[in-house]
């Protein structure tokens, strides 16, 4: 979903490093656009008891280009 100048989504998502340390200075509250290659799914049990799916990514590039705050 296109917000005003960011995309939501709406799948949870988890996103690995491609490289270590690459995510070392993006912090809580950063706008960040990732360059990824889709690795899979992962399910994966609930705390409530139920199961969920999350889209499997590694990230190459990651730029922040803002901030929410």
């Amino acid at each position: 979903m296109k917000t005003t100048d960011w995309w939501k989504y709406d799948h949870n998502t988890m996103v690995s490093e491609g490289f270590p340390g690459m995510f070392d200075n993006i912090v809580e509250g950063d706008l960040v656009a990732l360059y990824v290659t889709v690795d899979g799914v992962r399910n994966y049990n609930t705390t409530i008891g139920g199961t969920a799916s999350a889209v499997r990514v590694t990230a190459y590039v990651a730029e922040v280009f803002g901030s929410s705050d």
